[in-house]
């Protein structure tokens, strides 16, 4: 009979390792996801300062800087390459924190205040998918890790 090849669900298979500068794009993926996923939390309070009468200026300077974060995070995981689910989590969560909640903080001040409904929604999925891009990178690591003890 002959031997069936090994398949990536084989345990003893082993999978190559990613190249010394992966593994430093996916640490470095994993830092940037964790400031970003803080500094969403913060913008939440700022957006409540700015609610109270503490004005917005806060809250619309950490949120461009939170969508620059999200563009330099999409850059990272391309080269980090965590795998292609949270590339394109990666993907998502730039496009919605730029184009989404940039464009839809401008619609709400200049159009209906609906956007500006829209726009803390979009906030919230953006907060989800940072934390899903932090997620999955950690998984990876621990993932990698195991292999590499042989657990």
């Amino acid at each position: 009979m002959a031997e069936q090849p090994a398949h990536s669900t084989d345990p003893g298979r082993r999978r190559k390792q990613p190249s010394a500068f992966r593994r430093g794009m996916e640490t470095l993926l994993l830092i940037l996801a964790a400031l970003g996923a803080v500094a969403l939390v913060v913008q939440v309070g700022l957006a409540g300062y700015g609610a109270y009468g503490g004005g917005f200026e806060f809250h619309a300077s950490l949120g461009y800087g939170i969508a620059g974060l999200a563009v330099v995070i999409l850059l990272v995981a391309l080269l980090a390459w965590p795998g292609t689910i949270v590339a394109l989590l990666a993907l998502l969560l730039a496009a919605l924190a730029v184009v989404g909640q940039i464009g839809l903080a401008e619609l709400g001040e200049k159009g209906s205040t609906w956007f500006g409904a829209a726009h803390a929604v979009d906030g919230a999925i953006v907060f989800a998918l940072m934390v899903a891009v932090l997620v999955g990178t950690i998984r990876r690591k621990r993932g990698r890790a195991r292999v590499a003890d042989g657990q």
